[in-house]
């Protein structure tokens, strides 16, 4: 039994995308609750340790990298999350190959994470932890995020997760691609990370944020990533249905420049402020999955916006399309200017989703285990 062992994660973390951050904390605290000494292994490439990254090792020793990365002037929203990675992500960095061999000894479990860490626009080597030689190797909640794999980068993740010991995916068009891939390791479908945590957790986290302005009594939080057109049109729209109630816009650094005329426009929320308003909010309207998955796990009447146009390469909806599907509410896709707002019911979808919490935790740690 692996019990206690360490147990290191890969997986996206620390840039100003709430899902990111989120998701890598739900999956390291979890981790931790099951007993784990749990890490996010910070990228390096075991083919090339640069003298700048000796150099980083030899202040390291002396306690001095800690002093010389300290961000010396930051805006709030950078503070937050800077302080958020301080106290709620354990992370273990690699500089040498010295320590890349004791990570191997220390390590003898590897996770490769949630988001869109296998998508081909973006996936190397090591997020399919091809680093991790004669280790245990796993993937939870894995997504590739788009609905097929070029054929020029079929080879990588045939040569690298052919080593796996257990694949999950989240994403069952995920699953079903590498199932074409790699039949015999028998990919199955589990929960985002961020299902692992209950809905108490979450609002216990959100609790901890401090925001800058009083909230409104009721209000339709909107936060948004995709920047189309038609988004204005369709909140208000949303915002009528619930008696033109105000407007909350969390700013996304992928689209900082949406506005509504009237509406509070937040551009300094750390994650726990980005779950605090998801909690609060009588309404969510987003474009963004980690956003639809907050709202599912804490009960919210939520609408989702096509961020994408399905035709294109870079389309992203098939992984909110799954989303929606398998909790049966692919009726919050607003995707027409008079598309009908229903109240979602959540017994059904709580019940669901205790018992696949129960479930995929039961694989995460059997997994490991066995």
């Amino acid at each position: 039994m692996l019990s206690k062992s360490k147990v290191g994660v890969v997986t996206w973390c620390k840039s100003r995308n709430y899902g990111t951050n989120l998701q890598a904390f739900a999956l390291i605290n979890k981790l931790r609750d099951l007993g784990y000494e749990s890490f996010l292994i910070e990228p390096f490439d075991r083919q090339c340790f640069s003298w700048k990254s000796t150099i980083k090792y030899y202040l390291k020793n002396a306690g001095l990298l800690d002093l010389i990365n300290r961000p010396k002037t930051l805006d709030v929203q950078g503070y937050k999350l800077s302080e958020f990675m301080i106290e709620d992500i354990p992370q273990k960095q690699v500089y040498t190959h010295k320590e890349y061999q004791k990570l191997l000894l220390d390590f003898k479990v590897f996770i490769s994470g949630s988001d869109q860490i296998w998508n081909p626009n973006y996936v190397n080597e090591f997020q399919l932890l091809g680093f991790a030689t004669n280790c245990k190797k796993i993937a939870y909640a894995s997504s590739i995020g788009t609905s097929m794999i070029p054929d020029d980068k079929k080879e990588l993740y045939i040569n690298n997760l052919s080593g796996f010991d257990h694949i999950s995916l989240r994403e069952s068009t995920g699953a079903r691609i590498i199932s074409e891939l790699l039949p015999e390791k028998n990919p199955r479908t589990v929960l985002d990370p961020t299902f692992l945590l209950e809905p108490e957790e979450w609002t216990a986290f959100g609790k901890k944020g401090v925001l800058e302005f009083v909230l409104p009594a009721r209000y339709l939080l909107v936060y948004l990533i995709g920047n189309q057109s038609f988004y204005s049109d369709y909140i208000k729209n949303i915002a009528s249905h619930y008696d033109d109630i105000p407007i909350i816009i969390i700013k996304s650094i992928e689209n900082e420049g949406f506005n509504i005329e009237g509406a509070i426009n937040y551009q300094d929320a750390g994650p726990r402020e980005f779950v605090k308003l998801i909690s609060y909010a009588t309404a969510v309207c987003t474009d963004s999955f980690h956003a639809c998955a907050i709202s599912i796990n804490l009960s919210k009447q939520f609408v989702v916006l096509k961020r994408h146009s399905d035709e294109t390469l870079e389309s992203q909806n098939s992984r909110i399309y799954d989303l929606l599907t398998h909790f049966n509410l692919s009726d919050r896709l607003f995707d027409s200017i008079n598309a009908r707002l229903n109240e979602i019911n959540y017994t059904d979808i709580s019940c669901q989703l205790r018992n696949e919490r129960s479930e995929c935790i039961n694989y995460l740690q059997n997994s490991i285990e066995h």
